[in-house]
């Protein structure tokens, strides 16, 4: 019998494809585990999204009852000849609020805090003559988020250029 000796069976050996199929095994794992984290990441964006959301509309909730004080006292200021001080010294013990006389009409601008870092804005014109406004009380003028900027203990060094502190 003659043997060829050195050569090889026809086909892929066993070998190669076992290389293959651990490579996309390997390949697979990479991806379900990207998967996985990629998942996470987006729940953990969605939870802290409705974690602002139900702040932000606890805030305006605020805003909204502190609105309601600021309407009852307009309401009673405005039989008064002076509606600006009459309603300003009305509302005065109301927290959270600025108040601004503005010839006849009264604009209030009202503070909610959101977090700790923001806080809700809601600008409100309360007016002395509503007739002159269709019989609308007040109109809201402004709603804005506001960042609150962190108090620093001191001032900052900073080097003006002149001598190097040794």
């Amino acid at each position: 019998m003659n043997k060829k000796k050195g050569l090889r069976p026809n086909g892929a050996g066993i070998g190669y494809v076992s290389v293959i199929v651990i490579f996309a095994m390997v390949c697979l794992a990479v991806f379900a585990v990207m998967s996985i984290r990629a998942a996470q990441s987006g729940d953990a964006v969605n939870r802290r999204a409705g974690e602002y959301t139900a702040q932000y509309y606890e805030a305006e909730r605020k805003a909204d009852e502190v609105l309601a004080r600021l309407d009852e006292c307009a309401l009673a200021s405005l039989g008064s000849e002076f509606f600006g001080e009459s309603f300003i010294g009305a509302a005065s013990d109301i927290a959270n609020t600025s108040l601004y006389d503005e010839g006849g009409n009264v604009r209030a601008v009202i503070s909610a805090e959101i977090n700790e870092r923001q806080v809700l804005e809601l600008t409100v014109v309360f007016f002395g003559s509503p007739a002159e406004h269709g019989g609308a009380r007040f109109e809201t003028t402004g709603r804005r988020t506001v960042t609150v900027a962190e108090e620093s203990g001191g001032a900052l060094n900073i080097w003006n250029g002149s001598e190097i502190p040794q």
